[in-house]
Formats: C-alpha cells, sequence, structure tokens
C-alpha cells in the first residue's frame, strides 16, 4: 500500500495530508498521541475522498473536488474514472497528486484498522488497548 506504481499511497502524498490534518486540526496542541488517533479516524472513517479535495493552504485544508467536464462521454468515464483521491500539488499548480492512488479503498481500511488495533488492539489475554501499552509500557 505504500507504492504509487501499485496504487498505494506516496509518501508524497502521505506528507501533504498529514499537512492538510493538521492544519485542519490545530487544537491538537502537542498531544501528538490524540494527532495520530484523529488523523487515522478522520482519513479512515469520516473523510469523504469521492466528493472532497486535501490541500495544504492553512485557509482551505479540504474543499469540494472538481466535477468531471460534462464534455466527456459517458463511455469515457467509465474507461477513465476521476480518480478516488484528489491532493491539490503545491509544487505544480493543477495537478492532482494523488491520482494514480487506486487502490484508496485498501488504504483508507488500513487507516481504520491502524485505528482499531490502536484503541481495541490485543489478544484475549491482554485487554489493553495497544497505544496505551506503547505509551506506557511495562
Amino acid at each position: 500500500l505504500n507504492n504509487s506504481y501499485t496504487g498505494g499511497l506516496s509518501s508524497y502524498c502521505l506528507v501533504l495530508m498529514i499537512i492538510a490534518y493538521l492544519n485542519a486540526h490545530p487544537d491538537d496542541g502537542d498531544n501528538w498521541g490524540r494527532r495520530l488517533l484523529g488523523f487515522l479516524q478522520f482519513y479512515g472513517r469520516d473523510f469523504d475522498y469521492q466528493n472532497q479535495g486535501i490541500s495544504i493552504r492553512p485557509n482551505l485544508p479540504y474543499f469540494n473536488r472538481p466535477v468531471p467536464s460534462p464534455s466527456l462521454a459517458p463511455l469515457d468515464l467509465m474507461h477513465h474514472p476521476p480518480p478516488y483521491l484528489f491532493i491539490a500539488d503545491p509544487v505544480t499548480i493543477g495537478n492532482n497528486a494523488g491520482c494514480h492512488a487506486f487502490a484508496m479503498a485498501n488504504i483508507k481500511a488500513a487507516f481504520d484498522r491502524a485505528l482499531f488495533d490502536l484503541l481495541e488492539g490485543g489478544n484475549e489475554s491482554n485487554k489493553t488497548p495497544l497505544l496505551y501499552r506503547i505509551i506506557n509500557p511495562l
């Protein structure tokens, strides 16, 4: 899932997503555990990938995605659907940095699973949440 050539998320896109999240949620202060959980919750469960885009602009970290041009024939949209992830590239204006991440359903599920594992993870003999075990070792 970390290889954009196989539909995964490139490190560049992940960094842009992190910056956008931090810009949109500055109230978490210095609690980096809370920020990690918030990031996983937001991108794993709450974010609407089909209708919203991501930007690192502090005043507009999320925006309504551009609608595909009506001049495209329905057949064109069937063979070349709009990308599942839209991240405004701050280096190349007009470029979608997330256009190659076609496995976003798997990535979203991985974020959700990571959140679950951190909050509820553990086996039958150890009911202590994983994040608590990481932050408060024996």
